[in-house]
């Protein structure tokens, strides 16, 4: 079925692709409808680069690291400041608060954990130089904190699996599985916004008015809140152990803890946290009707 490829050809293409929106420490996944640097979407550029630049496959992960939270978020969206037309922009978000990074704007939600994942990957395909284990044992603890705060802030029963508090942090941003749980809750103001995606991409592509309003909401009521995690579970808008999420978290800490082993350290916590996170996972999200 692909004998017929050029993968040379291909690869030319894709590394094309990547120096074009390349925006110096970081990769905005699309010239237009995407110009900052996303979270999951720069872990997977990383690994991609890795092949053939692995120097700046690591500068890619730490330029997301380093817009880190205290907390251990790692935001969803590292704003470009060069790109002004977009739109929900840094001022939407209204992150101006002492948890969130002082030099960059980031937007208050994050995304599926694979940085993980990621950095094994950039290491496997590394000649595992002195210099590429120092990497690791540079931004491990960057990742431990992640997974902290996965575990703490929004695993509040301690089942080890983690909720997401807007769609935009699922990896499936307009899924249709959706649609029930955000209409369930009432909106106490009609939030404001514009559309700029659908300028550069066709509107049948894109989310609806009413989704995009509902979208909007959860960004405005949260942001009221200053974005603290305890304020927006009690909030109880848009609360979901997603199946997806809750997979790459697990996979993520198989990959932390193949890290730890890597540089030497303990993997005690990570390995009672993915006992306790597959056991939660086969006996919640597991469903026997559908065996999926």
């Amino acid at each position: 079925m692909y004998n017929n490829i050029d993968l040379q050809a291909l690869l030319f293409r894709a590394q094309a692709i990547l120096k074009l929106n390349d925006l110096g420490a970081s990769t905005k996944p699309s010239p237009k409808l995407y110009p900052h640097q996303w979270n999951w979407d720069s872990a997977f550029i990383a690994l991609g680069l890795s092949h053939s630049n692995p120097h700046r496959a690591q500068l890619e992960i730490r330029s997301m690291l380093h817009a880190q939270w205290e907390t251990g978020m790692i935001p969803h969206i590292v704003f470009n400041p060069e790109a002004v037309n977009y739109h929900p922009g840094p001022e939407y978000w209204h992150t101006e608060i002492p948890a969130a990074p002082k030099t960059i704007r980031t937007s208050g939600i994050t995304q599926p954990p694979v940085f993980a994942q990621a950095a094994l990957g950039l290491y496997n395909n590394s000649l595992k130089s002195d210099a590429d284990l120092a990497f690791l044992s540079e931004i491990y603890p960057a990742l431990l904190r992640e997974a902290d705060f996965l575990y703490r802030d929004r695993d509040p029963k301690g089942e080890g699996l983690s909720y997401i508090c807007h769609p935009w942090e699922s990896g499936m941003d307009n899924s249709p599985c959706w649609d029930k749980p955000l209409n369930h809750f009432s909106m106490d103001f009609k939030p404001d916004f514009m559309r700029k995606d659908n300028q550069s991409i066709p509107m049948d592509q894109r989310p609806s008015d009413s989704e995009y309003t509902r979208y909007s909401y959860l960004v405005q009521r949260y942001a009221l809140e200053e974005w603290v995690q305890t304020k927006i579970l009690k909030l109880d808008l848009f609360l979901l152990q997603s199946v997806l999420f809750n997979v790459l978290q697990l996979e993520s800490m198989h990959a932390l803890a193949e890290i730890a082993k890597i540089i030497k350290v303990s993997t005690d916590i990570i390995d009672q946290r993915i006992l306790r996170g597959r056991d939660s996972f086969e006996n919640k999200l597991w469903d026997d009707d559908s065996k999926r």
